[in-house]
Formats: structure tokens, C-alpha cells, sequence
């Protein structure tokens, strides 16, 4: 296979692309007040990321923490899922 030459209609594709793509949702997040992630959590919470991993987990089991997963965009600017918590009926 040669190599070819960029023309107009290929940079007008990669401009297009380029826009697209920051055009995508910046995103997603659980409606309603209250959520907080994981390393928000962390930093406010004086316990362990293992410890504060299993209250997180077992909270949400009894039903006392809601969890949802959510998307946000990272330094590079693609979407990534996150985790959502929030103490239920914090609305």
C-alpha cells in the first residue's frame, strides 16, 4: 500500500472528528443533591479507602447509602463510569 497525500477533504474529516468528539456529552451524573464519589468520600471520611469501601458496601446492602454510576470526562477528555454514593432520601 502507498502513502498518500492529506487533501482538503481528509483535514475537513479531521476537523469534524475532532469536533464530534468534544461536542459528546461532558457528563453524566445521578440527578437529585447530595452525591458524592469515591475519592470525595475518601478525602472527607477519616477512615481507610478498604474500610470506607465495606461501610460503602454494607450501607448500601441495608439500604441506608444509594449508589449510582455516572460518567465523567477525564484530562484527556474521554468519558469514564464513576461511582455515585449518597445517603438515601437526601433529596
Amino acid at each position: 500500500m502507498g502513502s498518500r497525500k492529506q487533501t482538503s477533504r481528509d483535514l475537513e474529516w479531521i476537523t469534524t472528528l475532532a469536533k464530534a468528539k468534544s461536542d459528546r456529552i461532558l457528563e453524566e451524573l445521578p440527578e437529585g443533591e447530595g452525591w458524592k464519589t469515591f475519592p470525595e468520600l475518601n478525602e472527607m471520611s477519616n477512615q481507610g479507602k478498604h474500610q470506607l469501601r465495606e461501610t460503602l458496601k454494607m450501607g448500601v446492602a441495608s439500604g441506608k447509602f444509594e449508589e449510582r454510576i455516572g460518567k465523567r470526562k477525564n484530562c484527556l477528555g474521554n468519558l469514564y463510569k464513576i461511582m455515585f454514593y449518597r445517603i438515601k432520601n437526601a433529596e
